[in-house]
């Protein structure tokens, strides 16, 4: 019980606090962007920094699955799936721009 009341806060507080703090969610883009400038990390850094960030993220979502049903797991699954196509969208996106920038140049 404690896992779960545990895992459900975290899953909907954090994004609370980013709203509430910033006043609109900007993302962990705009947050290892940030950090990249402030610490002046250099690209190793910054790579090896995003793959903690990502197995962090990716051990919280099975952590969270775990303690959902069938039914609500199979939700959970959809939600990530559809926000992950969207992610691979926005690259798609951004990709597109900066060849048609540097084409430009």
């Amino acid at each position: 019980m404690k896992k779960m009341l545990t895992a459900l806060s975290i899953a909907v507080l954090l994004p609370t606090l980013a709203i509430a703090s910033e006043g609109k969610f900007e993302g962990k883009r705009d947050h290892m962007r940030d950090m990249a400038k402030d610490l002046n990390l250099s690209d190793e850094q910054r790579s090896e920094i995003r793959d903690i960030m990502k197995k962090h993220m990716e051990a919280t979502r099975l952590e969270i699955r775990n303690v959902l049903n069938d039914e609500q797991r199979a939700k959970f699954d959809a939600k990530h799936e559809e926000r992950m196509q969207k992610m691979e969208e926005r690259k798609a996106k951004r990709e597109e721009r900066k060849a048609e920038r540097d084409s430009d140049e």
